[in-house]
């Protein structure tokens, strides 16, 4: 596998793809972050096109079909988030888990608590149409508003340390948890005449994009303490051994000019701490593209009264899906340049999203992490496109 980070101070424009404009029928979303299958692209090309410069566009039909072929089984392990303090090395960042509940002190600004959810089995008349009598409901023992400014993306330290239920201090500052999302910079353009090389009259428009770099502006409510910038870490898998992604790219929308460079920093492996373990906790890190709230072959039927023992794909090793904690979906749609056409719409499970798996056999936990962790879970557990990779986390359940 090849590790990469790509890098730009130039503004990167992503947008999920929805129409927009005067002939649109709703607005289109402009994105903080790239979405896995937007880098996909961008790696496909730049190997593609390392390989001949022809590649996507050979005049022979038949080596084309081969050629688009070829590059599908090149694809994305993972893609993170990553950061690098000035004068530091590069690190990861971590979607804010969704089982995490933060509570803002009421003494101090930008300090908070964290804490975590309980769970009840369900009953009937108690306030919800879930048919599966096994279904665990999470439950805070809270009963103040919970805090919504709080990082999206969290410190690898932190999100370990949450995945392994270790103590954590009880209170936390912002740039303790993690960092924000880019905030979105707009730009605004006029038209030009073609002919006369003037400004049309009255033609403004606008668009917004992020730049990779983290600002330290005290006045800035959303700014941090720290300084550095962010770069996009990417996993490359099923490449040749000639392969090389490394160097300028065309990226998003307008195709930016950014540069990927080798990302020494290494993706954390496994912890060996989930040995006996009759619960374990699947945390989405990109999100999960599955059609649904679940992949196909986790999620159980709503015609079931309770969720059915399931065999994970490539184990023998039995589960079944108690509970999850789910944001609303993101839409996603794109330009297919196979079918010269636009990709249907469709809904994404948002990362951080959280899945409650009961074990049949404890005594496989530690090998159902390690066989998951940093993995798709989607029909097949792969998805060259780089959608719903997990990490593994203990459950506090007793």
């Amino acid at each position: 596998m090849i590790q990469m980070v790509i890098n730009n101070a130039e503004p990167l424009i992503f947008r999920d793809g929805r129409p927009f404009g005067d002939f649109g029928t709703v607005d289109g979303g402009v994105l903080r972050w790239p979405l896995p299958s937007t880098i996909a692209g961008m790696v496909r090309t730049k190997v593609g096109t390392n390989r001949a410069t022809d590649f996507f566009w050979n005049k022979d039909i038949a080596k084309k079909k081969e050629n688009i072929e070829a590059i599908k089984k090149v694809g994305l392990k993972w893609t993170l988030p990553v950061w690098k303090p000035a004068g530091g090395q590069w690190c990861f960042l971590f979607p804010r888990p969704a089982d995490a509940l933060f509570f803002e002190d009421t003494d101090q600004q930008d300090i908070y608590t964290l804490n975590s959810f309980s769970y009840t089995k369900t009953e009937q008349d108690c306030g919800h149409d879930l048919p599966w009598k096994n279904w665990l409901l999470p439950i805070s023992t809270k009963r103040e508003k919970p805090a919504t400014d709080t990082p999206e993306l969290w410190h690898q330290e932190i999100f370990l340390k949450w995945l392994l239920l270790e103590p954590m201090g009880p209170e936390f500052n912002k740039d303790q948890l993690g960092l924000a999302l880019p905030e979105l910079e707009v730009r605004m353009h006029t038209a030009i005449d073609s002919q006369s090389g003037t400004v049309k009259s009255g033609q403004l428009f606008s668009s917004s994009g992020i730049r990779l770099e983290i600002s330290k502006n005290t006045q800035d409510d959303t700014s941090h303490s720290v300084e550095g910038v962010f770069g996009i870490g990417v996993g490359i898998t099923g490449h040749l051994d000639s392969d090389n992604p490394f160097g300028p790219c065309l990226l998003g929308g307008e195709r930016r000019t950014v540069f990927a460079d080798p990302l020494e920093t290494q993706f954390p492996l496994c912890p060996a701490a989930f040995d006996d373990q009759k619960f374990l906790r699947l945390v989405l890190i990109t999100p999960g593209e599955f059609g649904g709230w679940a992949p196909d072959w986790l999620k159980p039927s709503a015609q079931e009264d309770q969720t059915p023992w399931v065999t994970v794909p490539e184990t023998d090793i039995e589960v079944r899906l108690v509970s999850a904690h789910l944001s609303r979906w993101q839409a996603v749609s794109g330009w297919d340049y196979e079918k010269r056409g636009p990709k249907a719409t469709s809904k994404l499970t948002p990362a951080g999203t959280v899945y409650l798996l009961e074990l049949a056999n404890p005594s496989r936990s530690q090998e159902l992490a390690e066989h998951l962790w940093g993995r798709s879970i989607n029909q097949e557990l792969q998805d060259l496109n780089g959608y719903g990779v997990v990490c593994i986390g203990k459950a506090n359940l007793s």
